[in-house]
């Protein structure tokens, strides 16, 4: 069935929105549908683990959900929902912060074969060496850019950042990444195709 021109899924997100803050609630559903996936993926990212991304993510259709009417429809609601996320990952990874304790540290097997696995599968992924080796700020804009295929003037709506400081950010953190990957290639495992 083809959707008509007044179907929720034939309108763009800005008239969808507009039309939630009006009390259309069925039109936030396709709101959720179109950028649920995207988002999780960008949690996923940022998020200590998938049971916090997957928090962060229903936190921050709530909080858009909620604050619907502050959405300025001249501008896109991907960029403001993006936001909205951005700003609930820091502000739960400042509250994660692992207090310093000194404690016994069991021994580690080296050789136990879910720990090698785990290693492994670790350096064949490009987006964990980026995550290990960038500050934060790099590592946001770099899965925004290549990630989600956000345009520069999008990422720096998002982070609250200029769009030459996010050029600079892009530019320092793809050459950042570049030397890793040749300081350490036995760091990754990539064949051809995988990239």
């Amino acid at each position: 069935m083809r959707p008509t021109s007044d179907s929720p899924a034939s309108q763009t997100d800005e008239e969808l929105a507009r039309q939630v803050a009006a009390g259309a609630v069925e039109c936030f559903e396709e709101l959720v549908n179109r950028h649920g996936g995207g988002l999780l993926r960008f949690l996923r990212q940022r998020a200590a683990s998938a049971e916090d991304a997957e928090d962060l993510t229903q936190q921050t259709f709530v909080k858009a959900y909620r604050k619907i009417r502050l959405f300025n429809p001249s501008y896109r609601f991907r960029t403001w929902l993006f936001t909205i996320a951005s700003r609930l990952a820091i502000s739960h990874a400042r509250k994660r912060r692992p207090v310093l304790q000194q404690y016994e540290a069991e021994p580690v097997d080296v050789n136990d074969p879910s720990r090698l696995a785990a290693q492994r599968e670790a350096r064949g992924n490009i987006w964990g060496l980026a995550r290990r080796s960038l500050p934060e700020a790099h590592f946001t804009v770099l899965w925004l850019r290549y990630g989600e295929s956000m345009s520069v003037a999008e990422i720096a709506a998002a982070t609250a950042a200029s769009v030459a400081n996010v050029k600079v950010r892009l530019h320092r953190a793809r050459r950042s990444l570049a030397e890793h990957v040749r300081q350490s290639p036995q760091r990754l495992d990539l064949t051809e195709g995988e990239y």
